[in-house]
């Protein structure tokens, strides 16, 4: 079952048997929050339906492979590993940012689409695909220092700069 992640058994003498489950968690919707395939954080593809209760509010990974490739339950995408890692650290070091879509479609760069804090406008950052963890930081600074400002676009693909603009 591609929702397990490991499972075992033992006995246990002389005449019962310890049966042991880990169930992958749902991370991340693939495609769309209306899809039937999820992701855990190590990639490892899910159908919605088998995998244990996700929230519709899950982030959705978008931009990876074509229409034409068959993904499928069971199957591992290294390709979306950059999106679990800046998800991961979102989740993990950024709780104020709210990550509603990671966009895989241009190479060697993550747009990451967000919320901040209470706002119920969307944001956009441009990340490339080094020094995540940096980056992320360096926009959560710029997001502090200038909270309440209505910019919408934060290009981080600079070395040492974040170019912040209303428009693309």
């Amino acid at each position: 079952q591609s929702n397990i992640e490991k499972a075992s058994v033992s006995r246990i003498i002389p005449d019962s048997i310890e049966i042991q489950i880990t169930e992958r968690i749902p991370r991340a919707f693939l495609f769309s929050n209306k899809s039937t395939l999820v992701t855990d954080m190590k990639g490892n593809v899910m159908e919605t339906e088998k995998s244990i209760a996700q929230k519709s509010e899950m982030p959705i990974i978008t931009g990876i492979r074509s229409a034409s490739e068959k993904i499928s339950p069971g199957i591992n995408l290294p390709e979306i590993l950059p999106a679990l890692e800046t998800l991961e650290i979102f989740l993990t070091d950024f709780p104020d940012i709210s990550v509603k879509t990671i966009n895989l479609g241009v190479k060697n760069e993550i747009h990451v689409y967000f919320c901040y804090k209470d706002e119920s406008n969307t944001r956009i950052a441009y990340l490339p695909y080094k020094n995540i963890s940096e980056k992320i930081r360096a926009l959560n600074m710029k997001l502090l220092t200038e909270y309440g400002q209505s910019d919408k676009y934060y290009d981080l693909r600079f070395e040492n700069r974040i170019i912040v603009t209303p428009e693309p």
